[in-house]
């Protein structure tokens, strides 16, 4: 099981008992990793809704075929395996709690777009090019005009650079390295920086990291740290250590 802490996949079982109910196996586990102990529930999976195919038929709902179609999208694409298994678990979970009795094939792929176009551009052009059955190449640069990427990012010297989506969020898991947040919450913090850039044309690269620094100050003060240091390029110690001070003098202001 992933961590919900420092999100490794390795753990071992330290206790197991059914609940009161006898519907479920209570599970207490132990993270290899970082010693955090966590709590799983094993039970009977319930059946999910009817799946309406374009033609009409009807078929039982198969979570198997979101895996194979998301997998055939991420090709030779740099995203886990643990990765895509939560996002297909979690898709599956979603269509089971959200369409209880019957969901459409068109509404599965509207499902699986969202979470592609979080995940990985390509993957997301791909799989949109089948399931919007793309005629011609004006809806191809339509779809690529969508894409976050579309957003021009202005380095420091002047040049022009598109906007990628997982560059900003290698730069934050780099400063919470080791840290007890979980890549759900950077992505989670990734799409809300995108969201508030998203109209734009155009971002500067400072704008981007005092973005990414207002939030990382947020949820752990040894990241923001981490992150300014390189950052705001501090010329000697001194500045550094300014910095921590300021940080932890704001912090004890808002205790008090």
């Amino acid at each position: 099981m992933i961590c919900p802490v420092c999100s490794t996949d390795g753990d071992r079982v330290i206790d197991s008992r059914p609940t009161p109910d006898g519907r479920a196996i209570r599970r207490r586990r132990e993270c290899l990793a970082c010693g955090n102990r966590f709590t799983t529930y094993e039970q009977v999976e319930a059946p999910g809704p009817a799946v309406v195919k374009s033609d009409g038929r009807r078929e039982a709902f198969d979570h198997s075929k979101i895996l194979g179609s998301i997998q055939t999208a991420l090709k030779k694409r740099p995203v886990s395996r643990e990765r895509l298994q939560a996002v297909v678990t979690d898709l599956a979970t979603r269509i089971k709690n959200d369409f209880p009795s019957e969901i459409t094939t068109r509404q599965i792929g509207e499902l699986v777009l969202g979470e592609l176009f979080k995940l990985d551009e390509v993957a997301y052009i791909r799989f949109a090019s089948v399931h919007k059955q793309f005629g011609d190449k004006d809806e191809f640069i339509m779809a690529l005009k969508a894409l976050p990427s579309s957003l021009q990012v202005v380095k420091a010297n002047g040049r022009y650079e598109p906007f990628r989506r997982d560059k900003l969020i290698a730069s934050m898991m780099i400063a919470l390295r080791k840290r007890p947040v979980s890549r759900r919450k950077v992505e989670k913090i990734a799409e809300e920086i995108i969201e508030s850039i998203s109209e734009r044309e155009e971002v500067s690269s400072s704008e981007i990291g005092n973005l990414v620094m207002k939030r990382l100050r947020d949820i752990d003060e040894v990241a923001y740290i981490r992150y300014a240091s390189v950052y705001r390029k501090f010329r000697d110690a001194s500045e550094f250590a300014k910095e921590v001070e300021n940080l932890t003098g704001e912090e004890t202001l808002d205790r008090s």
